[in-house]
């Protein structure tokens, strides 16, 4: 992986800038304090849609949390440490603390102390290091973007652009969560919410990949109210099975939508389109 960095000068770098500031990230990190921005909120400054009444706030869906990450472990507990202690004011409240990173939400008000926003901000402290360090573990290469509001910089992965311009989205050679039954349910569901977001689809070489994966677990399926877990990457994905679904019919428009649905079709089980359930049931 070859990471370049990118001065901030987007044409909507002002915007980017007026953004995270509103965050309050900036007012409370000191700013000898050096961190990088990354995950879907990075990638939502630079691609999602401002909401039409006030563009200097991200559209909804489009990010979850705040993914905050380290040069190294000092910092990590700087800047824990100042997000403890505003716990004690009505800035921050703490969410939950796990192994692998520290959660809390930071809140932001009027001048006349209403509540005018809220957001979940994760200091992961799983990966430390570099922007090379930290980026080599994400598992989607559109994702693989840092934003160091310091120095006012972007880190990224050299291919990671030129896949968002192509409109497709490719898993990297780090997927943890497609080891595991459960795990592949939140990997395919993670694309599913890239490709909604930003219109994209499967590049062929993830294609192929989770052609193969489907047709060595063509039957993998979640019977109703049984609770499906993985450990992630930073964080732990839960999601109580409500109807018995088997998961490539579950996620099936990541195929179907894909340009070459009719060539791959044929590789692929279990996924059935409302076109062959009409056919089935006229006889």
């Amino acid at each position: 992986m070859l990471v370049k960095t990118y001065q901030n000068n987007f044409k909507h770098k002002e915007n980017i800038k007026s953004i995270v500031s509103a965050t309050g990230l900036l007012s409370i990190i000191p700013e000898d304090y050096k961190y990088y921005i990354g995950g879907g909120y990075a990638v939502a400054l630079l691609f999602a849609p401002r909401t039409a009444d006030d563009l200097n706030k991200l559209s909804m869906n489009y990010y979850s949390d705040i993914d905050l990450f380290f040069p190294n472990e000092i910092t990590y507990e700087r800047i824990n440490s100042v997000f403890d202690i505003l716990r004690k004011t009505n800035l921050v409240s703490k969410q939950i603390e796990t192994e692998n990173a520290t959660t809390y939400t930071l809140y932001t008000y009027s001048k006349d102390g209403h509540v005018t926003g809220s957001n979940s901000i994760q200091l992961v402290k799983k990966y430390i290091g570099t922007p090379q360090n930290i980026l080599s573990t994400f598992d989607i290469l559109n994702a693989r973007v840092l934003y160091d509001p310091k120095e006012d910089v972007w880190y990224a992965d050299s291919k990671a652009f030129a896949s968002f311009s192509n409109k497709k989205i490719s898993l990297t050679e780090s997927t943890p969560l497609l080891n595991e039954d459960d795990g592949i349910f939140f990997q395919l569901e993670r694309l599913s919410k890239y490709i909604s977001r930003y219109d994209l689809e499967l590049s062929n070489e993830t294609l192929y990949r989770l052609i193969k994966l489907n047709r060595e677990k063509p039957d993998l399926s979640f019977q109703e109210n049984r609770r499906v877990e993985a450990r992630g990457y930073y964080s732990r994905y839960s999601y109580n099975v409500s109807t018995t679904f088997n998961v490539w019919q579950a996620f099936k428009e990541l195929f179907t939508k894909n340009k070459n649905w009719n060539k791959v079709k044929p590789l692929l089980l279990n996924i059935v389109t409302e076109d062959e359930n009409y056919e089935e049931s006229l006889f």
